[in-house]
């Protein structure tokens, strides 16, 4: 099956419901891997994920606002999306926050980095 057979089934399964799917093609949207890069659908799709609790979204999506630089929302957003995940008790946002509020700052650089590639993201945005 080729990337874009896979994009399109993936669309059919977001449109269904389907967070993990929702999430991939956010993601994929982001990136520009399939399609070209369209941020704002990119973004919209990582949100119904998170919607539906997806945490992986929601860090995909802190990762993008933290680090897209202009594409990006900011440290604002993304320390947000951060604290939202912690409330929901998962360990890495709650870590990052944490670390965040003992430097007083949302993320370090080397962080930001570790986080970047932790979320399989593209190290810079064009």
């Amino acid at each position: 099956m080729s990337f874009l057979e896979e994009h399109k089934r993936n669309v059919e399964r977001a449109e269904a419901g389907d967070a993990q799917a929702q999430r991939e093609v956010g993601q994929a949207l982001l990136r520009g891997t399939v399609l070209p890069r369209d941020i704002e659908a990119g973004r919209a799709w990582l949100e119904r994920a998170i919607e539906q609790r997806d945490i992986e979204a929601l860090r995909l999506l802190a990762t993008h606002d933290l680090l897209a630089g202009k594409l990006g929302r900011g440290p604002r957003a993304a320390w947000a999306l951060l604290q939202r995940g912690a409330e929901w008790g998962d360990e890495s946002c709650t870590a990052e926050v944490k670390r965040g509020i003992e430097h007083g700052q949302s993320l370090s650089a080397a962080d930001q980095q570790a986080y970047f590639e932790r979320t399989g993201l593209p190290a810079a945005y064009d």
